[in-house]
């Protein structure tokens, strides 16, 4: 459910993408300034996870599984970065400039993945993917975006166990634990019995 609430992300991307060019608004500052931090906290949360610190000594947390940033013990970065490196991405629909997209979108994907925040890294890949599809503006761009974060990521796999264990491990045992057997039986199980009651009265 959760997951599904970030559609709300992808409409708005739409709707920027279709609406801001016909304003005579001048966004530029405005996203120019969400992409700067967007960057910032996305290099960040790169040198936290490589040196298991970021640039004011905050360390990682849950064992390096989950890089936070400057959010400390808070385990938002993920979320915090994805809504505003979408807003700053923005900024290229007035500044045309392929280089520095590719470069801003794949350091702002690579960033999310790293603080092992699945939610909005899960919902980012959907940005993406929906574009490459329905947007022929940036679909050449995307698919050498998607490319390089699918090279990473099968690289950090590889040779990270801490994000090895987040993203495969972790699920893993998520799907196929007993307690959550158990709640779904559970669950069912309410659900059942509140159908008999309702049927029998």
């Amino acid at each position: 459910i959760k997951t599904i609430s970030y559609i709300r992300f992808i409409l708005f991307f739409f709707a920027i993408s279709f609406i801001l060019p016909k304003l005579k608004i001048k966004f530029e500052k405005i996203f120019l300034t969400y992409l700067i931090i967007s960057i910032i906290f996305s290099i960040d949360i790169i040198i936290q996870f490589i040196f298991e610190k970021n640039i004011l000594g905050f360390p990682c947390q849950m064992g390096c599984q989950r890089n936070a940033s400057f959010f400390k013990e808070e385990l938002v970065a993920g979320t915090f970065i994805l809504h505003i490196g979408v807003i700053g991405l923005s900024y290229f629909f007035f500044k045309k400039n392929n280089k520095f997209f590719f470069i801003s979108a794949s350091l702002i994907a690579i960033s999310i993945f790293l603080t092992g925040d699945r939610n909005p890294f899960l919902m980012l890949l959907v940005i993406i993917f929906l574009n490459t599809l329905l947007n022929q503006d940036l679909r050449n761009k995307l698919i050498k975006i998607y490319s390089t974060i699918f090279i990473t990521l099968v690289l950090l796999i590889t040779f990270s166990k801490d994000i090895k264990d987040r993203y495969l491990k972790n699920t893993y045992n998520i799907f196929n634990s007993s307690e959550l057997n158990y709640i779904s039986l559970k669950t069912w199980a309410s659900l059942y019995d509140k159908q008999i009651t309702f049927l029998e009265e």
